[in-house]
C-alpha cells in the first residue's frame, strides 16, 4: 500500500484536514487509485499502532465529495 500523500499531492492535504479534525494520530493509505470508484472501497485508515480504525459514515462522504468534486471546488473548499 502507498500513502495517499505520495499518489494524489494536490488533494492530499485537503483529505488529510478532514481526517485530522476527527482523528489527530491516524494516517491514511489507499491500496488502489484506479479509479474513484475503488478508491474509497480500498481505502484502509490506520492509527499510529496500526489498528484499523471504523470511520464515521459522515467522514466518509465528505471524503467522497472531495474526490467527485472538479478542480476548482477542491481550491475553493482548500
Amino acid at each position: 500500500m502507498e500513502s495517499l500523500l505520495q499518489k494524489i499531492p494536490g488533494v492530499s492535504i485537503l483529505i488529510s484536514n478532514v481526517i485530522v479534525k476527527e482523528f489527530p494520530s491516524i494516517s491514511l493509505f489507499v491500496s488502489n487509485l484506479n479509479s474513484d470508484e475503488n478508491l474509497l472501497v480500498n481505502t484502509v485508515f490506520t492509527d499510529e499502532k496500526g489498528n484499523k480504525i471504523k470511520l464515521k459514515e459522515n467522514i466518509i462522504e465528505r471524503i467522497k465529495t472531495v474526490f467527485m468534486s472538479t478542480d476548482s471546488d477542491k481550491k475553493i473548499v482548500q
